[in-house]
């Protein structure tokens, strides 16, 4: 059976006028603890609930609610070994398909690695933590590329590592494989802006432009282990042709309210925008500024006597603490 998986990501667009989100609005649980293919779970996130279901199309897949590590509801495409039923994997005949992690730095003569069950068969997805003595044996701790297109049953992957200075620092691993399943994709991975055709497993898919929101685009690529995926993705300035506008988008915050009192020296203004979603809806504006006060000269002294054809008069202010408290009036005068 040819096997394909398609990460499809949960859609929750969220647009907000102000920078306070809800806690409690966002927060995200799973019944059945994550990607739990053989136990049909709930999933509780930004106020609605989604359930796990067999795909209608194809009953050998589930739909998998989940909460990824960032606590953002999620949805996987996922193939049963067995087909779905009630929303879940038959998991009568399930293999595991464990996948050993490299080992540890050897620390006090002890170093450990964990053993993943890929194919995630009931609720035991690790083995035990293994661990074995090492002494002064270095063990590499390897960094590998993804694995090359499978040409004439075999493919491989350069691995390379610097812990152990003494041992081969890269090294070339290879695996038998079938040509069937090599992934290709034409515009070499998740590159948003050209519109490429994924080829895996024998089928053919191509980014398009998500039919409900334009501004999405659905992105087809291989993943490092060379499975087909897709990923839900928001363009800045909407999607065409199956891929995202590439001109860059310029904000035009031009909905602006009015300028704030003078306070301190400074006064401020918010401004809203909604030609690029994926940009802050709304950012604030700061401006120096110098509060105007008018003095009231009102409290004002006799006028002199008439000297030199003018007299004077004082008067003071209080309401202007900045400027001077009091000032002389002049005005010219003829002496009888």
């Amino acid at each position: 059976m040819k096997k394909i998986f398609l990460i499809l990501a949960l859609v929750v667009v969220l647009f907000f006028t102000t920078n306070q989100v809800s806690a409690v609005t966002l927060s995200c649980t799973d019944s059945d603890g994550g990607k739990i293919y053989s136990t049909q779970g709930n999933l509780s996130y930004a106020g609605k609930s989604y359930t796990d279901y067999c795909y209608t199309t194809n009953t050998n897949y589930v739909i998998e609610y989940y909460c990824n590590e960032s606590g953002v509801g999620k949805a996987e495409y996922y193939l049963c070994n067995i087909g779905c039923e009630n929303g879940a994997c038959n998991s009568t005949t399930c293999t595991p398909n464990w996948q050993t992690g490299s080992w540890s730095t050897c620390v006090n003569d002890q170093q450990t690695r964990t053993v993943t069950d890929l194919n995630k068969c009931g609720t035991t997805i690790n083995k035990p933590t293994e661990t074995q003595s090492c002494g002064t044996v270095c063990t590499p701790l390897w960094t590998c590329t993804i694995w090359s297109a499978c040409t004439n049953g075999s493919k491989t992957q350069t691995c390379s590592q610097t812990n152990c200075p003494s041992l081969p620092l890269t090294q070339t691993n290879t695996e038998s494989c079938t040509t069937s399943t090599a992934c290709t994709d034409s515009d070499g991975g998740k590159i948003y802006s050209t519109q490429g055709n994924l080829s895996y497993a024998g089928k053919s898919y191509t980014d398009y432009c998500y039919t409900t929101n334009t501004n999405y685009v659905i992105e087809y690529y291989c993943n490092e282990s060379g499975v087909g995926k897709a990923e839900y993705y928001l363009c800045n300035i909407g999607c065409e042709n199956g891929a995202c506008n590439s001109t860059t988008c310029t904000p035009n915050y031009n909905n602006c309210g009015s300028w704030s009192a003078c306070t301190n020296g400074s006064k401020t203004q918010t401004c809203s925008q909604t030609n690029c979603p994926s940009l802050p809806s709304t950012k604030t504006n700061t401006e120096s500024c110098t509060a105007t006060c008018t003095p009231n000269y009102n409290n004002c002294g006799s006028w002199s006597a008439c000297t030199n054809g003018s007299k004077t008069q004082t008067c003071s202010q209080t309401n202007c603490p900045s400027l001077p408290s009091t000032q002389t009036n002049t005005e010219s005068c003829t002496a009888t």
